[in-house]
């Protein structure tokens, strides 16, 4: 028998008694409420360890934040057209989500990554007050130990207003920016159209429909950034392999090459790793000018190591980090940030004309051997 306690809320009746049977046969302790306001009454009464939102909750999405309690996790299963709504309010405590069809199965699993996500970050957490110098002087002291706690929340918080901050920056300098070009161009069709100028409004419109797709690409790229969803359903190296397929899209060809053994990392590891080669190969996409580009994952000797090398342009990466209005400042600042919470580094060498390669490495035990045959290259 599991000890974890799990909270369903789901207005259809079927769904909600076959969820709350599914996670009990598995052995976890369920109830299951029809509306967000009995389960808002249920985690004030008892605690909990994970809340699960099925169906369609409309009302969640705005009155979320303070409604539970900060520590509980939360499973979102939503249509796949609501994903972006709910990734604006992750910082709520959502966790995860399922898209439907949800079988038994993918519930179970799911639910499993998830728990174990929150307990391996509250061991984390309860490590670094035991073991801390500081703290193991004063191990005696509850309020010394609830500062280092409110510390360490205060970092969380930091870390997602920084991405915020890049998200929105990325919006500015993209996205909003052909909706600007897009906007004067359809002004400068009703001129042509008033003169009569069919050529000239033919080449506008077409123009101003580039303009517009390329948005569109771009937003939907944004939302699906915002969450790992092929990390969570296919593991970090198909994750990665389908993330750097998506370079064609710019007539950039990439090789990954992934070394025989790579250890099993955990959900965090996994999770920041995955973040890290994303922001790389956006960067390629966007500032490089490159035509190829290699991702290459290895471990040796303790480290988890990552390196993507390109054949663009390159940059003076001082140049960039002194400037804070960058979009590549702040990617670069949050990769290395996020390698900092594994207690790695990141590395970037480059230079103009000379191309790029930028290498993450942590240190990593390992647990369980990924199952791999051979090096491969694609």
């Amino acid at each position: 028998m599991r000890s974890e306690r799990i909270l369903i809320v789901e207005a259809d009746k079927h769904l909600r008694l076959s969820r709350v049977d599914v996670l009990t046969r598995d052995g976890y302790s369920v109830t299951g409420v029809a509306t967000i306001e009995k389960a808002v009454r249920v985690a004030r009464e008892e605690p909990l360890d994970l809340l699960i939102i099925g169906g369609e909750q409309p009302v969640l999405l705005d009155a979320l934040p303070g409604q539970f309690p900060p520590e509980l996790s939360i499973l979102m299963i939503v249509p796949e057209d609501t994903v972006g709504r709910i990734t604006e309010n992750a910082g709520a405590g959502i966790r995860s989500f399922l898209i439907p069809p949800v079988t038994p199965r993918r519930l179970k699993e799911r639910v499993a990554r998830v728990i174990d996500s929150a307990r391996q970050v509250k061991e984390s957490i309860r490590g670094e007050l035991l073991t801390s110098p500081e703290n193991t002087r004063l191990s005696g002291s509850g309020k010394k130990q609830y500062l280092q706690m409110q510390r360490l929340l205060q970092e969380i918080s930091t870390a997602q207003e920084n991405e915020r901050r890049r998200v929105a920056v990325e919006i500015h300098d993209g996205v909003a920016q052909w909706m600007v070009g897009a906007s004067y161009g359809i002004k400068a069709c009703s001129v042509l159209v008033s003169e009569l100028r069919l050529d000239d409004l033919q080449r506008e419109l077409a123009e101003t429909g580039q303009a517009v797709q390329r948005s569109i690409k771009e937003l939907r790229r944004t939302i699906a950034n915002l969450r790992p969803l092929p990390l969570e359903e296919l593991g970090l190296v198909a994750a990665v392999r389908k993330e750097a397929a998506t370079l064609a899209e710019d007539a950039i060809i990439c090789h990954t090459e992934v070394d025989v053994d790579l250890p099993r990392l955990s959900i965090p590891e996994e999770t920041t790793t995955y973040r890290i080669i994303q922001e790389m190969l956006t960067n390629v996409r966007r500032h490089s000018g490159a035509s190829e580009v290699t991702v290459h994952m290895q471990y040796r000797d303790g480290m988890y190591s990552v390196a993507v090398s390109d054949n663009g342009h390159g940059f003076a990466p001082e140049e960039v980090l002194n400037n804070e209005m960058s979009v590549m400042h702040i990617g670069i600042i949050g990769m290395k940030e996020r390698a900092g919470l594994l207690g790695g580094c990141l590395t970037i060498d480059s230079g103009h004309e000379q191309g790029t390669v930028m290498r993450f490495s942590f240190p990593v035990s390992i647990r369980e051997t990924m199952k791999a045959t051979a090096t491969v290259r694609d």
